[in-house]
């Protein structure tokens, strides 16, 4: 499922921000590709985060450092090379690969904490 949605929002992206280009868009087949193991290893940071066994510091941990290291090599790299960016610039994509992880974290904690808040008021009405 991962590899289909990101798949389809990067098509998507990437069509509306080169669809007046004579030249189109650069989709590489490496880049397509490339999503393939960054959704494998976004699967497995999701199965750890819905673990029970382990306490949700660790959860949260486990997945950020199978997230983010794995989009910045497979994602934003790839991109970088493409480009010829300079070491300076691939440390401030890693930053900012860092920093929608943790904006994107903070929306999925507070939307699921408003669901749970929501699911306790329900039962206590129904009681």
């Amino acid at each position: 499922m991962f590899f289909t949605v990101i798949v389809s929002v990067f098509s998507l992206v990437i069509m509306l921000i080169y669809s007046g280009n004579e030249e189109g868009a650069n989709l590489s087949a490496l880049r397509v590709f490339l999503i393939l193991p960054f959704s494998l290893l976004l699967g497995a940071a999701e199965t750890v985060r819905r673990d029970t066994r382990l306490s949700a510091p660790l959860k949260l941990l486990i997945h950020a450092l199978l997230t983010v290291p794995s989009a910045y090599l497979l994602l934003v790299l790839p991109a970088d090379s493409d480009s010829g960016a300079k070491s300076s610039d691939r440390f401030m994509h890693f930053i900012f690969t860092a920093l929608i992880y943790a904006v994107a974290a903070l929306a999925v904690f507070l939307i699921g904490k408003a669901v749970r808040n929501t699911v306790e008021e329900d039962k206590k009405y129904r009681k």
